[in-house]
């Protein structure tokens, strides 16, 4: 009903030339008053389609999403009490080894953070360091002393690397 006259106004080819084409869709907008991208979307649409009436339904919403592009799926869980488990939804990619060993589920907690920041702190005062063996120190020394049953695991190959280097690069520069 709203791009029907300017259809009909298209099948006159001298009204496809650029000039005309937007010129027609302009009026058609301020005399339904609806907005010319709104129109002009529905008149490639409808073209796009094979030109058929049905082209024009309003198209099915998908899932909703949230500011971070997921689905709202976890919080339906949450919301019945039960709590969704945190390491399913790591970001990142997943360690090579995670097949082999089983996946890091280490989480890192604030007291940690302060570990690292302390550790990089003490190797830059005794002289240049990197982060690299920043990383390798922190587990030698302050992560063992933290947590020694992860720690021996990781030693024995039974789990991956509970804190990556690109983890501890991340609370570093955080």
């Amino acid at each position: 009903d709203q791009i029907a006259p300017v259809i009909q106004a298209f099948e006159n080819r001298t009204n496809l030339s650029r000039h005309h084409f937007t010129a027609l869709i302009r009026e058609r907008a301020l005399s339904i008053d609806v907005a010319e991208k709104t129109l002009h979307r529905l008149i490639l649409r409808y073209y796009y389609f094979g030109s058929t009436k049905i082209a024009l339904v309003a198209l099915p919403r998908g899932p909703k999403r949230t500011k971070r592009g997921r689905e709202e799926s976890g919080e339906k869980d949450h919301a019945n009490g039960e709590i969704p488990d945190k390491t399913n939804n790591r970001r990142g990619r997943k360690n090579i080894l995670s097949d082999e060993l089983s996946p890091n589920n280490f989480v890192v907690t604030p007291d940690d953070v302060d570990d690292m920041l302390r550790c990089y702190k003490q190797l830059l005062r005794k002289g240049p360091t990197n982060k690299t063996i920043a990383h390798e120190t922190y587990l030698s020394t302050f992560f063992q002393k933290s947590h020694p049953d992860t720690y021996r695991q990781y030693i024995n190959k039974q789990i991956s690397e509970p804190v990556t280097y690109r983890q501890f690069c991340y609370y570093i520069n955080g």
